[in-house]
């Protein structure tokens, strides 16, 4: 997993939210180590749904 913010060259605009929003994925890995980066991925997003809202 890669922060998604170094694959805006270019772009002046240091709040642009969607470059802090996404994240890349490497698939040029064997099968079995992509597939566990998409499962830890999955666990962490959805712990984040099932966490209590901080507001």
């Amino acid at each position: 997993m890669v922060p998604g913010h170094y694959f805006f060259p270019g772009i002046e605009d240091g709040n642009w939210q969607h470059s802090r929003e996404c994240i890349r994925l490497n698939y040029a890995q064997s099968e079995a180590d992509v597939q566990a980066g998409i499962r830890i991925l999955a666990e962490e997003v959805l712990a984040l749904y099932q966490a209590p809202v901080v507001e």
